[in-house]
C-alpha cells in the first residue's frame, strides 16, 4: 500500500509540475484555471495547491470537507468535494475519516436521487471503514447500498453488481468493483 501511495503522490506532483503556464507555480496555475473556468471548483484548486506545495493529502482533504460543510447537504459541489476528500484521506492513510467523508457524500447522493453514485459512495465508505477497523460503519454503509440496489432506476446488472459488492463487505471482504 505504501509503495502505491508514494507512486500516486509522485504522479500527482509531476502532473501539476507539467502545467503549461509560464511564470506561475503549478499550484497557482491550477488555482487560476479552476477559478476562471468554474468558481465552484475553487476548493479543488486550493486542495491541489496544498498537494503541490507540501504533498499533504490530509490537509487538502480537510479543506474539501470544510468547503462541503458550508454548502447545503444536497449540493452537487459539496457531494463531489466530499468524495474527493474521501479519496485524499484514503491516500493519506486516514481510513476512518475517508469512510465518514464518503458516507456523507453517499447520503447527499441518496437525497438527490443519484442512486448509482450514492451506492458507489456507500460501498467506498464501507471499504474505507473496513480498512479503519470500523465494522459498524462498514455494515451500515453496505446495508444502505443494498437498499439502494432495490431502486427501479437501476438495471438488473447494476443491482447484481451493487448487491455483490455489498455482500462482500458484509462478509468481511474488501468491496472492489
Amino acid at each position: 500500500m505504501r509503495r502505491s501511495t508514494r507512486k500516486l503522490k509522485v504522479a500527482w506532483v509531476l502532473a501539476l509540475a507539467a502545467t503549461p503556464v509560464w511564470g506561475a507555480t503549478p499550484a497557482t496555475a491550477v488555482q487560476e484555471a479552476a477559478w476562471k473556468t468554474d468558481p465552484g471548483r475553487a476548493p479543488e484548486a486550493r486542495a491541489a495547491g496544498f498537494l503541490a506545495r507540501d504533498g499533504s493529502w490530509e490537509r487538502a482533504a480537510t479543506l474539501l470537507v470544510r468547503f462541503a460543510d458550508g454548502r447545503a447537504p444536497c449540493d452537487a459541489a459539496a457531494r463531489e468535494a466530499l468524495l474527493l476528500a474521501a479519496r485524499y484521506y484514503g491516500f493519506a492513510g486516514a481510513y476512518g475519516r475517508a469512510g465518514r467523508a464518503a458516507y456523507r457524500s453517499a447520503e447527499s447522493g441518496r437525497l438527490t436521487g443519484r442512486v448509482t453514485e450514492a451506492a458507489d459512495a456507500f460501498l467506498l465508505a464501507a471499504t474505507f471503514a473496513l480498512e479503519a477497523h470500523e465494522p459498524l460503519l462498514a455494515v451500515r454503509a453496505a446495508r444502505q447500498a443494498s437498499l439502494l440496489a432495490e431502486s427501479p432506476l437501476l438495471t438488473a446488472a447494476q443491482r447484481i453488481a451493487i448487491r455483490g459488492r455489498a455482500d462482500a463487505v458484509l462478509d468481511g471482504r474488501e468491496a472492489t468493483g
